[in-house]
């Protein structure tokens, strides 16, 4: 179960952080030697983590290698699967074809992935919220009908003495319990990712 929640939240999270940590690199390098290679390499120096560490130093073993700096960035964009990762590469690419400003490009392109990255966090802790709140349902159901069942004597006998009470209150609570599993596992699996 643990498996497919990591498949389902993987690390996101950290790949997002390392992607703008590399936009941020490759920025701050750029600006000082003019030349992107040169400051893929500095990133690939930095402490950014796995796996684009690896990723960015096959990266640099393509282009030194020979290989069009277009394929390379293509590849290194199929690496990852977050889009606006690609789209920062697919951005690089076109700029690097058509001879356009990369200083420029890559102050607009770091603010942006900060932009979405606080979208994500913003999110989160909304989300947080949310999970609290379903959190009080949960623990309000039971209540609710143990209360019920306590003020009103009609509905404990339907619940209790018959058979159409019984299979709904036995349903009811398989798909209770259902849920509260469900909801915790997804709680886990947000919290993992």
């Amino acid at each position: 179960m643990m498996n497919i929640s990591r498949k389902l939240f993987g690390n996101a999270e950290t790949i997002r952080k390392q992607q703008i940590e590399i936009v941020s690199t490759l920025n701050r390098w750029y600006q000082v030697k003019e030349d992107l290679i040169f400051a893929f390499e500095k990133t690939a120096e930095s402490e950014i983590g796995e796996p684009s560490k690896t990723l960015i130093n096959e990266f640099i073993i393509r282009v030194n290698g020979g290989l069009d700096i277009d394929i390379a960035l293509k590849m290194l964009s199929d690496s990852y699967k977050d889009i606006s990762f690609k789209y920062f590469l697919k951005q690089i690419a076109f700029n690097m074809k058509y001879k356009g400003n990369t200083g420029e490009l890559l102050d607009i392109l770091e603010t942006q992935m900060i932009k979405v990255e606080e979208e994500y966090t913003r999110r989160k802790i909304s989300t947080g919220r949310d999970r609290r709140i379903i959190s009080v349902i949960f623990g309000m159901c039971p209540l609710l009908g143990v209360i019920t069942m306590l003020f009103y004597p009609s509905a404990s006998y339907f619940y209790f003495h018959t058979k159409a009470g019984f299979l709904t209150l036995l349903i009811a609570g398989l798909l209770y319990f259902a849920g509260l599993i469900l909801f915790q596992f997804v709680k886990r699996g947000a919290n993992n990712g």
